[in-house]
């Protein structure tokens, strides 16, 4: 028995999930659903039409992944071309991402990274601070698509959450 649970999956943390939610059941059956209001599993429903939003036609769950050394947002880098030829590169970081393809055998995903509007491409840019990438994101009026991909082993995340269902093409 992991972390004195009765689940066996060889991870503490998820055992002790599964049992704090059997605990909770069984004091609290009301919530049936298991549903939050805001995750990925209402933005997964929003997106195919399960749940109905007054939003236009989405076709993106952006998702911060965290870290599993650091526990922080995981910060995304990338080049794209600039279109200037006396400084031809333009860097593109960013913790916010579109899901562009996952290998199940590999467990390795290509991310698009996303920016906030107003950032040109660049999101949170020179912070050191990973948490940037997503304070002022209350600010933000829509995520925009760069173009740039990365590609990412997702074992070395421990979390991810989904932003609300967005339009971005």
């Amino acid at each position: 028995m992991s972390c004195g649970s009765e689940f066996f999956t060889s991870n503490c943390v998820c055992d002790t999930l599964l049992a704090i939610v059997k605990a909770q059941e069984k004091v609290s059956p009301i919530m049936e659903d298991n549903d939050c209001e805001f995750g990925c599993e209402r933005a997964i429903q929003e997106l195919v039409g399960g749940v109905q939003n007054n939003a236009p036609m989405n076709d993106t769950i952006p998702v911060i992944l965290i870290c599993k050394s650091t526990c922080e947002p995981f910060k995304g880098v990338g080049v794209k071309r600039s279109g200037n030829q006396h400084k031809p590169f333009k860097v593109v970081t960013g913790c916010i991402f579109r899901v562009v393809d996952v290998d199940p055998e590999t467990c390795c995903a290509t991310l698009e990274i996303l920016v906030k509007d107003g950032s040109h491409g660049s999101g949170s840019g020179d912070s050191e601070d990973t948490f940037d990438c997503v304070k002022d994101l209350e600010k933000a009026h829509e995520l925009k698509p760069t173009g740039v991909c990365i590609t990412i082993d997702l074992n070395c995340f421990c979390g991810v959450s989904c932003i609300f269902p967005q339009n971005l093409f």
